[in-house]
């Protein structure tokens, strides 16, 4: 009998270790997340300021063609200068490499 008991105590003390090292790891997998968010958002930060510098307005394009608007909007709409939309803003961009590309190329 005094052997039953002795074994009914381990049992309890086992659950309660088991009940603290599951709290534990909720606790570890809750300070994880947060983490990642953390990493998420510097590097989503970090993106778009790398992606900033990565992009010209249309104004930087007529500079640096020493041309007007539209006749940058006459070569992108006959496919002749490469262009994109960026998500979340509004207009035209022009990706820095390949209108380095294009001078380049059509370079007299």
């Amino acid at each position: 009998m005094k052997d039953v008991s002795e074994i009914h105590k381990l049992l309890s003390k086992q659950k309660k270790i088991m009940n603290s090292i599951i709290t534990m790891q909720k606790r570890l997998f809750e300070v994880q997340s947060q983490i990642i968010e953390c990493l998420s958002e510097h590097n989503i930060q970090t993106n778009k300021e790398e992606s900033n510098q990565d992009i010209l307005t249309l104004g930087q394009v007529c500079e640096l063609f020493n041309v007007s608007k539209s006749t940058i909007h006459r070569m992108r709409k006959s496919n002749a200068l490469p262009s994109q939309k960026v998500k979340g803003r509004r207009g035209v961009y022009f990706s820095k490499k390949e209108i380095e590309e294009y001078m380049k190329k059509h370079k007299q």
